[in-house]
């Protein structure tokens, strides 16, 4: 008797499974149907979400001394919101407001764009691990991510362009100098002073630890070299110049000579007699002073800008501001003398040696514009390489999305879809057998 029922179960179920198939392949068209609307309806959420979660990103790397401390290359502060600046932001959505952007105003815009810092995992945990201790680890990225959420690849390329070059043209270097320019106003001295300007300008660009190691890749000119050559101008050639017109005491107009001349006598007379001036406090200071109690006398030492470690210093302190003051009120009154002496002197050149000048002064201008030139060149090429990586883009501009690739989402929508046509086939075979067993 249980065999019987066993074998009549067994077959029940056997007629249960293929009553199943049989109704999923009668109602294949249903489930076909649903697949594919519940397939489209997944795929067209998944693509609208992704192109609302999707952005133009690129990675940007800075690389300068200071970043490591959150500054500037001018030791200003950092700060990632500053790159994209007002001015950047006006060009891109004047250019492209009609043109791709969905932004509809600036600050539309600026929302859209976003700067994320870039921290290596061994930071992280290092920040992780001293905060479990109690401390405090701050780190400033030296890489950020900056992404464009509207637009196109092309406004996202020429955003970044448009970062780069304002940030170079913010923190570099610029080193270019003009040259000397011959002017008829300028009298025969004036270039004496002009040029010795020009060459202390020329100098201090030679100057500094890496200049003076660094030499072009192209020409192999040096700084060092270049600081040779403009000690020799100095020596040699500014130096016959000056020799040529100190000693007949050339000038090309003679009363306007006179008036300054004049000029400066007077303003060496008042120098010379405010450091006697001067002197003259310190002595009696000098005077006052009483070694045996070391007893301090003068208050108004301190005003000349004398400091003092100790009073024992006091004595000789003094005596070196006397002797100091001394001394540049005597020079002073040699520069009286002198141009005293070139004011009696003043002559005016002849045709012949007017012409010489002239071609001293010009060979002198051409020279100095020639090392000007070679110093602005080495310049150029000295910051492009001090600072040519200073920002610069070490990723392309690349679309990405927070969501999942389409494909997957298919595959998603083709199983709730297949399910979901095979529940509504058995509520149908449901409705359909309940409504034969009592419909009636």
């Amino acid at each position: 008797m249980n065999e019987l029922q066993e074998r009549k179960y067994i077959e029940d179920d056997e007629i249960d499974i293929m009553e199943i198939i049989k109704i999923l392949v009668n109602n294949k068209i249903t489930i076909i149907v649903t697949t594919l609307i519940f397939t489209l309806i997944v795929v067209l959420g998944g693509y609208l979400y992704n192109k609302k979660n999707s952005a133009y990103t690129t990675i940007l790397g800075f690389n300068y001394v200071g970043i490591e401390k959150g500054l500037n290359p001018n030791g200003t502060q950092f700060n990632k919101n500053n790159l994209v600046s007002t001015t950047e932001l006006n060009y891109i959505f004047d250019k492209y407001s009609k043109k791709g952007l969905k932004s509809e105003d600036l600050k539309g815009l600026r929302g859209n764009i976003e700067i994320k810092g870039i921290v290596p995992q061994y930071i992280t945990e290092r920040i992780e691990q001293a905060l479990k201790k109690g401390e405090t680890l701050s780190y400033t990225p030296t890489q950020y991510s900056i992404s464009l959420k509207d637009g196109n690849k092309e406004i996202a390329d020429e955003l970044i362009e448009g970062i780069i070059a304002e940030f170079q043209k913010n923190y570099k270097l610029e080193y270019n100098i003009v040259g000397v320019t011959q002017n008829p106003v300028y009298d025969h001295d004036d270039y004496i002073l002009i040029i010795q300007e020009q060459i202390k300008k020329l100098l201090a660009e030679t100057q500094g630890e890496k200049k003076t190691k660094f030499s072009s890749q192209t020409t192999g000119v040096s700084y060092l070299e270049l600081a040779r050559k403009l000690e020799n101008f100095k020596n040699i050639e500014l130096k016959k110049y000056i020799s040529y017109i100190d000693i007949y005491n050339f000038s090309k107009d003679a009363a306007t000579k006179k008036t300054k001349l004049e000029s400066e006598i007077k303003r060496l007379g008042l120098e010379k007699d405010r450091l006697l001036g001067e002197a003259k406090v310190v002595k009696k200071a000098l005077d006052e002073y009483k070694p045996t109690t070391k007893q301090l006398v003068l208050p108004t030492v301190g005003e000349m800008g004398i400091k003092l470690e100790t009073e024992n210093e006091y004595y000789s302190k003094l005596i070196e501001q006397y002797i100091k003051l001394n001394t540049e009120a005597s020079n002073k009154e040699y520069e009286i003398i002198e141009n005293k002496q070139e004011l009696e002197d003043i002559k005016i050149p002849t045709e012949e040696e007017d012409a010489r000048i002239q071609e001293m002064i010009k060979n002198l201008v051409s020279e100095i514009n020639k090392i000007t030139e070679e110093v602005n060149k080495l310049n150029k090429e000295y910051v492009d390489i001090e600072y040519g990586e200073m920002i610069k883009k070490i990723a392309p501009v690349e679309l990405r999305t927070e969501g999942k690739s389409v494909f997957l989402y298919a595959i998603v929508g083709i199983i709730l879809g297949a399910f979901a046509g095979i529940f509504i086939v058995f509520i149908k075979e449901f409705y359909k057998n309940y409504k034969l067993s009592y419909g009636k």
